[in-house]
């Protein structure tokens, strides 16, 4: 019995610290009346507000009303190919279902990587050396 209700003494404890961390950490900075009248503005504008209780949005039930986004390319298809090309030499290509690259399944079919080492002096004048490499 006294396992019991220390256990729901404990639980009760967590969920409210916990509930006191969350709203602490989500808790923003009141907006201006100025600020939200310009996101309103920007929302009627864009159509980003809902359409009555469809759920969707009023510039998805009628796109011909708003402008629609342009999309802009950021590489050519010659630097796409020409990463490409470069990752797969590397080995450094996701092999599966794994997540596992080449270079990692097969370390000694392709250049390692070169170490990245960060050196530092103690408050006793000792310098040392750690690595920094991505996944170290």
């Amino acid at each position: 019995m006294k396992t019991n209700i220390l256990s729901v003494v404990t639980l009760s404890v967590a969920t409210l610290f916990a509930g006191q961390a969350i709203a602490a950490s989500s808790a923003s900075a009141p907006q201006s009346s100025q600020q939200v009248q310009a996101e309103l503005a920007h929302a009627v504008q864009s159509g980003d507000m809902l359409a009555g209780n469809t759920g969707m949005q009023r510039n998805e039930v009628r796109p011909d009303l708003y402008k629609q986004p342009t999309a802009t390319m950021a590489k050519s298809a010659a630097q796409v190919k020409s990463e490409l090309a470069a990752a797969v030499q590397k080995g450094d290509v996701v092999v599966g279902e794994s997540g596992a690259r080449l270079n990692e399944i097969y370390a000694n079919k392709y250049p390692a990587k070169p170490a990245t080492t960060q050196s530092y002096a103690t408050t006793s004048g000792v310098t040392r050396t750690i690595d920094i490499s991505p996944g170290a």
